[in-house]
């Protein structure tokens, strides 16, 4: 391989690898606006009826972190209730882990959401959707809008 081609390698590495560098950063910035376009969503659906109607179905004083983990799921999970992975929650949610873990138990003991089964060979990743009864609350909560 003469200079000349050696050359050419090189910036041609280089090259390759500054693109591999922006579509990583690509990727990154559209997860961030999926994330923004879902806290967004979740503000519109955070509204005063939904509160009121949450507070009513829950027979009790309504902690704000349990109503907004509930809209985050049912907006995520969507009209066929996927689930929705438990990874990356606290970042969307701006909850400690701790505060999380705690609403999620909430929620489960309302019978509101529950734990999916992973796809995924290891099975350590978690998925909530909604319970028929948190669809019932979702579709009260639609109605309400």
């Amino acid at each position: 391989m003469g200079e000349k081609d050696l050359t050419k390698y090189y910036i041609r590495r280089e090259v390759e690898l500054k693109i591999n560098e922006l579509e990583k950063q690509l990727e990154e910035l559209k997860r961030y606006l999926e994330k923004r376009k879902i806290l967004d969503s979740l503000n519109d659906k955070c509204t005063f009826n939904s509160l009121n109607i949450y507070e009513d179905y829950v027979s009790g004083d309504p902690v704000y972190s349990h109503f907004k983990t509930f809209i985050f799921i049912m907006i995520c999970a969507g009209k066929d209730n996927n689930g929705v992975p438990v990874f990356g929650m606290t970042e969307a949610l701006r909850i400690e882990q701790a505060t999380l873990s705690r609403v999620i138990t909430s929620l489960k003991k309302f019978n509101l959401i529950q734990e999916i089964k992973s796809n995924d060979k290891d099975g350590r990743k978690k998925y909530l959707n909604l319970t028929e009864k948190g669809l019932e609350l979702s579709k009260m909560m639609e109605v309400a809008e």
